[in-house]
């Protein structure tokens, strides 16, 4: 027995391993600087490595992560992996396919207790590595020394997965995971150490399996074993992934006590993946469909949106003429915030096939335009309706305001074709400086008007390119010119790629030069390594004052000391100030920091990623980028627990206090102010 609960308190151990090991200092500038430049010097690295300090063998090993180098590989396994396992595997991980990372790893794994180091190689190993390991899964026990564990593998596959790699068995392994998953829970009760830890495993297990099964798209035949996990409480992380697998399958079980119980759960986080996957839910009774309709005057307004947007999903029986009713009632609720008003209008037109021209007349006035440009692109029955009424709006729009018009208007190229008049005010965007609408035109533009317009938007594209090419306002959007370059013309959009690889933008000469082949170097912008440098380590806790409320994070420059010094410097002059939450994807993230308001804007210069190996849980801080070495001024808050942005965006903060305003945070809402203390 004692033996027993040694190996279950070594799997408690191994679960909650402290990755949070002090990494940067401020006496690290040397190495902060080369990492951060792309330089990464190999004289200054290979120093920390040989160091006795442990704090800096783990910078160097955060930096050598950024590196792209495999060169480094040989170095990182020469460390004593029993002390520096954790970062060995993320560095490797990070580093890329490399077969020698692949053959160390796997050994490692033989180490007892040390088995989840296996999950890096679904970042480092290629097609062949998951065949072999799904071809010798099942003849793998589930001991703690063994390669691959029941714990480990679901998030192994998750990460080939997000690389693109599958293995047409993955998911018939997911489902029989579960399967084997013990669900008498009742141990718990005994308080026995051993009984708990199993609990805890079992858990993680669970955890792990329903959240690659929900990042795999999910399978009918995990239906049965995912159900478990709504009537039990402890597993509450795994009962959210759950619901998002029910949520992709587009199905919720018939029953009606298990929907009572999860609209009423006291969770919002779990209200609301109900509302998300329950409309799914083979609705028979008016007590049924009224306890799911109310779920849009929860309190919670991510709670009510998420329902409102969801309702349009619901099968209903045709006789229930009093569905439509109420959802009317509702619409005139001014207890609704007007996001929920919002989506309800566009479910209740799509649910009930109301004619659009005849609704927006008469509830323009009451809905906000962006809702009612989005009824308009749901619906083109009345074309012409459309076309005059967004006509006379297209021109005298704010960006913001185009951000909805603008896709509603792109439904219509196919029926205006040859309207001269439709094609000049697409174009007339387009050629303009609101950077989120020429995105937006580039990206939805389709081939019969590119062809029809073809010297026309050669000549754009190219103008917009010569003037905008090293705007760091315009990154984001140049790549999507491009990439509209490349279905008018394959010789013009070589002669694109070649103008951008000149680009003063990492961003965009990165993407210029990988189209062509090329080796990408990072240009070195030294003046903004020290003016970020020196404000990285200045305070430890930052006050976000929003209109909701207040919330407090604490920085983690040890991890992230340039996202933090940014962050610092554009907030001490007051660059947040006022802007919105132009973000908000209920139970995933809200975002801010971008002061156009659009999604698309930034503070005029990008700065490197800092990946570490800090999780996306619940409360985490991350800087939002549109690839590696992109960021900004954008950062978010993570609502629940995400592993797939674990080392793909940059951790470097975590919400202390105040997770009850973020959880109430919705699109619209703003930061009024950022104040800091040591």
């Amino acid at each position: 027995m004692k033996k027993r609960i040694f190996v279950l308190l070594s799997i408690l151990l191994l679960l909650s391993s402290n990755l949070t090991f002090s990494q940067f200092t401020q006496n690290d500038s040397a190495l902060v600087r080369t990492t951060f430049l792309r330089e990464f010097d190999k004289d200054i690295i290979y120093q920390y490595l040989s160091s006795n300090d442990s704090t800096k063998i783990h910078a160097a090993l955060l930096s050598i992560s950024h590196s792209e180098d495999t060169t480094f590989v040989d170095s990182v396994i020469k460390l004593d992996f029993n002390n520096y396992g954790d970062y060995i595997s993320f560095a490797l991980g990070q580093l890329g396919e490399s077969k020698k990372s692949e053959d160390y790893l796997y050994d490692s794994a033989y180490v007892p207790f040390k088995d989840n180091y296996i999950e890096a190689l679904g970042l480092c190993g290629d097609s062949l590595t998951l065949d072999f390991l799904m071809q010798t899964i099942d003849s793998i026990s589930d001991s703690h020394y063994s390669p691959v564990s029941s714990i480990t593998f679901p998030i192994v596959i998750a990460n080939f997965y997000s690389r693109g790699i599958t293995n047409e068995r993955s998911l018939e392994y997911l489902v029989n995971n579960l399967k084997k998953i013990p669900q008498n829970l009742k141990l718990l009760d005994e308080y026995k150490a051993n009984s708990i830890l199993i609990s805890i495993y079992n858990n993680e297990r669970a955890l792990n399996t329903a959240y690659a099964l929900y990042r795999l798209g999910s399978s009918k035949e995990a239906i049965p074993e995912l159900i478990k996990y709504l009537n039990n409480d402890y597993y509450h992380q795994t009962k959210l992934y759950a619901l998002g697998n029910f949520r992709k399958l587009k199905y919720f079980p018939d029953d009606p006590i298990l929907l009572s119980n999860l609209v009423n759960s006291d969770s919002w986080r779990i209200r609301t993946e109900t509302a998300n996957s329950a409309c799914y839910y083979p609705f028979s009774s008016k007590g049924e469909i009224g306890n799911y309709i109310y779920l849009v005057l929860d309190n919670n307004p991510n709670v009510s949106r998420t329902a409102a947007i969801a309702l349009k999903n619901i099968k209903y029986p045709k006789d229930q003429i009093w569905i439509k009713h109420e959802i009317e009632a509702l619409l005139q609720n001014q207890n609704l915030t007007k996001n929920t008003r919002g989506e309800l209008l566009i479910s209740y037109a799509s649910l009930f096939k109301i004619a659009t021209d005849s609704l927006v007349n008469v509830v323009s006035q009451q809905i906000e335009p962006k809702f009612i440009y989005r009824l308009l692109a749901d619906n083109i029955s009345n074309p012409e309706f459309n076309f005059k009424y967004l006509n006379e709006r297209i021109i005298n729009s704010s960006e913001i305001e185009l951000l909805d018009l603008l896709p509603a208007y792109l439904t219509l190229q196919n029926k205006y074709l040859n309207n001269k008049e439709y094609a000049s005010y697409l174009f007339t965007v387009l050629k303009g400086n609101k950077t989120s609408s020429v995105s937006i035109i580039a990206d939805g533009l389709e081939l019969p008007i590119i062809k029809q317009n073809k010297e026309v938007l050669q000549e754009i594209i190219l103008e917009q390119i010569f003037n905008h090419k090293n705007d760091t306002q315009f990154s984001e959007t140049i790549i999507s010119l491009a990439n509209l370059a490349n279905r008018v013309d394959n010789l013009f959009y070589e002669s694109v790629i070649d103008m951008l690889s000149s680009s003063m933008l990492n961003s965009i000469k990165k993407y210029a030069l990988e189209k062509q082949g090329l080796k990408f170097e990072a240009l070195k912008d030294d003046a903004l390594f020290i003016r970020l440098w020196s404000s990285a380590f200045k305070y430890k806790f930052a006050y976000v004052e929003t209109n909701k409320g207040n919330f407090t994070i604490e920085l983690k420059p040890e991890f992230a000391p340039m996202t933090c010094g940014n962050f610092i410097t554009l907030a001490e002059k007051g660059f947040y100030n006022g802007v919105i939450f132009h973000r908000v994807v209920p139970n995933f993230v809200i975002q801010t920091g971008d002061t156009t308001n659009t999604g698309w804007g930034g503070p005029g210069y990008e700065i490197v990623s800092e990946f570490s190996p800090l999780p996306f849980d619940r409360a985490a801080v991350g800087i939002a980028s549109i690839g590696k070495d992109t960021e900004g001024s954008q950062w978010f808050v993570m609502h629940s627990n995400y592993p797939h942005l674990n080392g793909r965006y940059t951790n470097w903060a975590n919400v202390i206090e105040g997770m009850e305003i973020v959880d109430i945070i919705d699109e619209g809402d703003r930061v009024i102010s950022i104040k800091f203390a040591k």
